[in-house]
């Protein structure tokens, strides 16, 4: 890797941790594999190349818009959140549901943390929605 390749590498995997730090999961960071992995997913490439065509296209036509993307697993919504993140036009907000450690929560399958991803508080989904239809967020990243 260039000198310059790796450093917006590094910058990204800061990023990313950052972003997840930023979303209440303060327990587990990224390390430069994973986000490897998850930069060389092609479905988390072509979902920020929509994104951000539909963002530039209708920013450039001076309209406000948002989207919603749904994910199946709690930590995939992490993954997802963290990589828009990182795109000029794209201010994403995590949303899932209402799980309680111990019960049936999904979790990622592949998920190494050894505790059941609890979900978002009423509050705090409230608090998303209001934001989101607000403005301060235009992309909504949710569990089915």
């Amino acid at each position: 890797m260039s000198n310059l390749l790796l450093m917006q590498f590094k910058d990204v995997v800061q990023a990313m941790n950052d972003a997840n730090a930023s979303v209440g999961n303060k327990t587990e960071n990224y390390n430069a594999n994973e986000v490897s992995n998850i930069l060389n997913n092609p479905k988390l490439k072509k979902l920020c190349e929509i994104l951000v065509e539909h963002f530039k296209r209708e920013q450039s036509c001076g309209k406000s818009t948002r989207a919603i993307v749904f994910s199946q697993w709690r930590k995939s919504v992490e993954e997802i959140v963290s990589v828009l993140k990182t795109q000029k036009y794209l201010k994403p907000r995590k949303f899932v549901g209402q799980g309680k450690a111990g019960n049936n929560s999904k979790a990622h399958p592949d998920s190494k943390s050894s505790l059941i991803e609890v979900g978002m508080k009423q509050s705090e989904q409230e608090e998303a929605i209001q934001l989101f239809s607000e403005g301060h967020f235009n992309v909504l990243v949710c569990t089915s």
